[in-house]
């Protein structure tokens, strides 16, 4: 039994047509998947997109698919698939609606010797200029990051929200900042997307992007699709990152340690910033009322605003 939502499903297809499939290792599984954007009911544009090819993609992948409908026919309809995969040896997927588990409460307290993600990136962001470009990662730092910057009275054109694309955000801060030398680019990033495609990381630090700051805020768990753990509490992302070739790596938890490293991004690489942070998630969030394409576009005229770039970063580099 393997369970994602399906966004997982869609990453995973490759070994499952590649290795799991009949033709190939002929692995009887059952694919547990988490309907985000099923048709007809509320999401968001890129949950929605999704959605809508959700059941057509497992059918084209050939995989015996089954939707869960109430509380009466699950069991059973659980069993036939188990039944399915093992009878033919293949992955069989169950598909499970919105609203068909029952959210759980926590009540795990969060660390108040910690900050709540909410008081880092108001930190941080007193620390990124107007004229630096700012990617963030998918989820509630992305919103966190476009509600702050507008409560603020600044313009959010000078970020990019990385929805829809978890993992994906360093990269696109890396093409950012390989294009515009002159300009300090940010990736706030979380402690699950930096694990999930260390790759990019590699050639993150392989790099020569001195006005890259690549910021993780590790509060070691999943917290925009539930709160689950990730493996970052057993991990030492600082370590990680100097491994992978970040020269410059710092680990932080307060204001006093952020004030200790304004020459950040001084030297000849990309900086690494590990910013440790609680399970408190510093309240509601709302999403950004302008349409995707609209920020997309508003982004794209941030950058190409060459002349606008005169903030401390030029000037450090001039």
């Amino acid at each position: 039994m393997v369970y994602m939502q399906n966004s997982g499903f869609s990453n995973a297809l490759n070994p499952l047509l590649s290795a799991a499939h009949v033709g190939a290792y002929a692995t009887p599984m059952v694919l547990l998947v988490g309907w985000r954007g099923m048709p007809g009911h509320k999401d968001e544009p890129q949950h929605r997109i999704k959605g809508e090819i959700t059941a057509e993609l497992a059918s084209l992948c050939k995989f015996d698919t089954f939707v869960l409908k109430d509380d009466a026919t699950a069991v059973g309809m659980i069993a036939d698939a188990v039944s399915t995969a093992l009878r033919n040896f293949v992955p069989t997927v169950v598909l499970v609606p919105p609203g068909f588990v029952p959210a759980s409460k926590k009540d795990t307290p969060p660390n108040a010797c910690l900050w709540s993600r909410t008081d880092a990136i108001s930190a941080l962001l007193d620390e990124v200029a107007d004229d630096d470009a700012l990617i963030a990662t998918t989820g509630h730092i992305g919103r966190d990051v476009h509600g702050q910057l507008e409560s603020r009275g600044r313009s959010p054109a000078q970020s990019f929200l990385c929805v829809g694309a978890m993992g994906h955000a360093s990269q696109i801060a890396a093409g950012v900042a390989m294009a515009q030398p002159r300009r300090r680019v940010w990736c706030f990033d979380g402690d699950g997307a930096f694990l999930m495609h260390l790759g990019g990381a590699a050639l993150i630090g392989g790099s020569n992007l001195p006005n890259l700051v690549h910021v993780v805020l590790n509060n070691g768990a999943h917290a925009s699709v539930g709160g689950m753990a990730t493996c970052a509490p057993k991990t030492n992302l600082r370590d990680v990152a100097s491994a992978l070739g970040y020269r410059q790596s710092y680990q932080i938890s307060n204001l006093n340690d952020l004030k200790a490293m304004r020459s950040i991004g001084a030297g000849s690489s990309p900086s690494f910033v590990e910013v440790m942070i609680s399970a408190d998630q510093g309240g509601q969030l709302g999403r950004p009322p302008e349409p995707l394409r609209l920020l997309s576009s508003a982004f794209q005229s941030f950058c190409l605003d060459i002349n606008g770039v005169a903030g401390e970063w030029r000037r450090r580099v001039s």
